[in-house]
């Protein structure tokens, strides 16, 4: 097998099984083998060994001694330290924003709550892919910074974090909604150029995240 065929076959299991993680259909603790993954995927066992080394990269898996591969669970000191991190992360891609954004990224974030809106008054509501589109608005307004390193370090943090609050059958549709109101008063923010403002409000949005999350999985 050449390096060529090697890379998009590896992209391509590292991409599927990613989404089964973030999607719910891996749990927290179901272990992942190589060999019958390579069967499932019909590959060597190369490509599955290099998917699986670069999720746990990312955090979203754990390795075991003399046991194996694991979707990660996360516990409450790494809850806290997300959270933490990510309110920083957020805080300081706000004050960046604020003299670098595009009005075309403004339109684009606007855009994106009020599909997040419709979303909102579909029945049934879709948690993952409205997850998506929460996901997407998070990247966009980090993104607005203009600082490439801030934003891969908070979409490599966010990948671990984003999925755990619109977990099925977890999701407060009306806790939701106060929270979208929330995306669309920081735009106001950030385009009115108000900084104190700005970052008050992503305190206490993702204040109420994590409140939110503490109740669900560390109960």
């Amino acid at each position: 097998m050449t390096l060529a065929s090697t890379a998009p076959e590896l992209d391509t299991i590292y991409e599927a099984l990613k989404h089964r993680i973030l999607s719910g259909a891996y749990k927290p603790d179901h272990k992942l083998s190589e060999v019958p993954l390579s069967r499932e995927f019909t590959c060597s066992r190369t490509p599955i060994r290099e998917a699986l080394k670069r999720l746990e990269t990312e955090g979203l898996l754990y390795i075991k001694p003399k046991s194996g591969t694991y979707v990660r669970k996360m516990s409450a000191q790494q809850l806290i330290e997300l959270q933490e991190v990510r309110t920083y992360l957020e805080k300081l891609a706000f004050r960046l924003a604020i003299k670098a954004v595009k009005p075309e990224q403004l339109t684009a974030l606007r855009e994106a709550v009020a599909t997040m809106d419709k979303r909102l008054n579909e029945q049934p509501f879709r948690a993952r892919e409205f997850s998506r589109r929460h996901y997407a608005f998070h990247h966009t307004l980090v993104q607005s910074s203009a600082n490439p390193l801030l934003l891969q370090l908070y979409d490599a943090l966010n990948l671990q974090y984003s999925h755990l609050f619109f977990e099925p059958g977890n999701v407060d549709l009306d806790r939701v909604r106060i929270s979208n109101k929330e995306h669309a008063e920081l735009l106001d923010r950030l385009e009115a150029g108000e900084l104190r403002e700005g970052e008050e409000l992503i305190d206490i949005h993702l204040w109420v995240k994590k409140r939110i999350l503490d109740s669900v999985y560390l109960a």
